[in-house]
């Protein structure tokens, strides 16, 4: 592939085949496992930990927006995403009570339902990575994430290993 800034090849990234998407499920559904089991409370710590290791990395990240998008360093949303992630960690999710009677009762509650599959778009990957992640590891889902082919590759890809 090519910076489309600088047309530069840029580091080649592997083809994600069949298979190794169906390891990516396999491990995802043995990772549910144990994520389900963890209190609303410690996904929570886990989400805004996560949100201040962002933020020490957010200007390499800035950068390669600038670099190989052209993003003017103004439009980077990584201080959005970044307080997008914290204020969805604030959000309760409380039980709601809809019918309490002698005949039956009937509960709204947020459960988790399993491995969620997350496409994020390449025009602002990082906040829109956030936004579907963030919610759906809260309620206590695991998530695979299919970047754009056109989005840049973060630097250290273990820094979005998260995802």
């Amino acid at each position: 592939t090519v910076n489309p800034a600088n047309l530069q090849p840029k580091e080649e990234v592997p083809v994600t085949t069949q298979d190794d998407l169906n390891s990516a499920v396999d491990v995802a559904r043995k990772a549910f496992r144990t994520w389900l089991k963890v209190l609303y409370e410690d996904r929570r710590s886990a989400v805004l930990a996560f949100a201040d290791a962002v933020e020490q990395v957010k200007t390499d990240f800035r950068d390669l927006l600038v670099s190989e998008q052209r993003k003017p360093a103004a439009d980077v949303e990584t201080d959005v995403a970044i307080a997008w992630i914290r204020g969805l960690a604030h959000i309760e999710l409380p039980e709601d009570v809809i019918e309490d009677d002698d005949k039956r009762t009937v509960i709204t509650r947020y459960v988790p339902i399993g491995v969620v599959g997350a496409i994020i778009p390449w025009n602002f990957p990082f906040h829109l990575a956030a936004s579907k992640i963030t919610p759906a590891l809260l309620t206590g889902n695991v998530v695979i994430i299919k970047p754009s082919p056109v989005s840049p590759k973060p630097p250290q890809g273990e820094r979005c290993a998260w995802c």
